[in-house]
């Protein structure tokens, strides 16, 4: 049996090694830990890799902390998460802490580059997420009609929007038949389980009533609340994040562009850009605003984990939560258009040359051929040459 700390230097070396995103972790995951070192056996992790995706929260993250779970209790589930998030928290601290030191980091030419580079990544994300979620004409109807609320009612609050989309998914695909999950065996009680969820929706529902927006711990519960509600990984968290974190004024909108362009390079989960917006928000208590933010983002996604473990049977073959799930994984891919065409895109593309140059990284980047980093060192050196020429 691995200890709580051997499971730390395992994930630990998987945080400072996992570059790609989600689908990117899990087959990282499977490689070393399910073929090298037979954990579960794959059918188990196949199992758990499909509860995680269904379930909203950073869903590498969540199987990371299933795998410890699994191997040494709740201290593997705690050492797992740790380690697979330390390296690219540390490093995105470190990034807040440097934009009040090193101006040039704020400078306009940088910023142009980085947000030219996250259009294409996001529009990337749109076009996968579309191409894995939309397996029906009824995904796409639900994909349109939010867009068109959103266009046509631009303040309206997003979390509204997605709850069009359950409402929408549970009218289209409640009559359809799922297939149930086996039931996972992990050594979580029925009793543990609802204590988890039952602080999971506590927390969600009744913070807003003792806290208010214009104290720092609704910062915080912005963060909790934006996790708690993201099904499709660390890109869907994007527009719910700048929506109360940035039109909050909590972090300007180029600190937020910065430090999301910078996230794409590093490795580990996509959600360790939390650790950036804690330190940005409140930089004379940087490190414990850091580290209180990376829990906040987190929890919600531990929570629900240990609080669906032993109901997975249940919670897959339920007719109605499957189809609002459908409906909710349909509706983020429209968040994402909607801040693409509401909030990216006005702010990135300034002439006929961005457009132009947009187009072309993004069929490059479409390839697989282009990595992160060469999309973002090549926005970087158009939007230098630019700057240049006019």
């Amino acid at each position: 049996m691995d200890t709580p700390f051997s499971i730390f230097r395992l994930f630990f070396y998987l945080g400072c090694i996992s570059f790609g995103g989600p689908a990117a972790h899990i087959a990282l995951f499977q490689t070393k830990i399910i073929d090298q070192k037979a954990w579960m056996s794959a059918e188990q992790y196949l199992q758990l890799v499909a509860l995680c995706q269904f379930l909203p929260g950073p869903s590498s993250s969540q199987v990371g902390m299933g795998l410890g779970l699994y191997r040494a209790g709740y201290l593997g589930a705690l050492a797992s998460w740790l380690g697979f998030t330390l390296p690219g928290a540390i490093l995105m601290y470190l990034l807040a802490i440097s934009l009040s030191q090193f101006s040039w980091l704020s400078n306009t030419m940088i910023l142009k580059g980085l947000l030219l580079a996250i259009v294409v990544i996001v529009a990337h994300a749109v076009v996968m997420m579309s191409r894995q979620i939309c397996k029906t004409k009824l995904h796409y109807v639900i994909v349109i009609i939010l867009t068109v609320i959103g266009l046509m009612f631009a303040e309206l609050n997003q979390l509204f929007l997605i709850l069009i989309a359950a409402l929408l998914g549970l009218l289209l695909f409640y009559q359809q038949s799922y297939s149930a999950l086996a039931q996972l065996d992990f050594p979580v009680s029925k009793r543990t389980a609802l204590i988890c969820l039952s602080a999971f929706f506590g927390i969600l529902i009744f913070t807003p009533l003792f806290v208010s927006a214009d104290q720092p711990a609704n910062f915080f519960y912005e963060i909790y609340q934006a996790s708690a509600l993201v099904f499709g990984g660390g890109h869907v968290v994007l527009p719910l994040l700048e929506q109360s974190i940035v039109h909050q004024n909590f972090v300007g909108q180029d600190q937020f562009m910065t430090g999301y362009g910078v996230i794409q390079t590093l490795p580990g989960p996509l959600f360790n850009f939390s650790a950036f917006l804690g330190a940005t928000a409140f930089p004379s208590i940087s490190l414990f605003a850091a580290l209180f933010t990376v829990l906040a983002i987190f929890l919600p996604a531990a929570l629900v984990l240990i609080g669906a473990l032993p109901m997975t049977s249940y919670l897959s073959k339920n007719k109605y939560l499957r189809a609002m799930f459908q409906g909710i994984s349909a509706g983020v891919i429209a968040l994402l258009i909607l801040m693409l065409v509401q909030n990216m895109l006005p702010k990135g593309v300034d002439s006929i040359a961005d457009g132009i140059f947009l187009i072309i990284a993004f069929a490059i980047f479409y390839t697989g051929r282009l990595p992160i980093w060469g999309l973002m060192l090549a926005s970087l050196s158009y939007a230098y040459i630019m700057s240049a020429v006019i």
